[in-house]
């Protein structure tokens, strides 16, 4: 039998362990996001997507969404990773109830404002 102390304890710990972990997934996912910001802008995506732009289009607001276009693009590919992993660990420390469906959603709707906000300052 575990005494009310005991149970007290095991939940602290799980509790650490699981901001231990997605402290590590929010760092990294940080460091990915970095990654793909500096990867669009070594690579010469951005130029690309300019050339692209004024091709297709004389509309200069449609030019400004077909050259983020790819910028979101990169950096939803590098983070989506993290976003699973903060996914299964909300699942298996019991936080989060919804599906993945939901879930997916609820991170996209979370990281479009840092999107927009990031391919303004850019």
């Amino acid at each position: 039998m575990s005494t009310p102390e005991s149970s007290s304890i095991e939940q602290q710990n799980s509790a650490r362990a699981f901001t231990k972990r997605v402290r590590w997934a929010g760092e990294f996912q940080f460091l990915a996001f970095f990654l793909a910001v500096a990867g669009y802008g070594g690579f010469g995506l951005h130029h690309r997507a300019d050339i692209f732009a004024r091709s297709s289009t004389h509309n200069f607001y449609l030019q400004i969404a077909l050259c983020w276009f790819p910028f979101w693009t990169a950096c939803t590919v590098c983070t989506f990773p993290v976003t699973c992993y903060t996914f299964y660990l909300q699942r298996k420390f019991g936080v989060a109830t919804a599906g993945l469906r939901t879930f997916l959603r609820d991170s996209f709707k979370a990281v479009c404002p840092e999107y927009v906000s990031c391919g303004r300052t850019i």
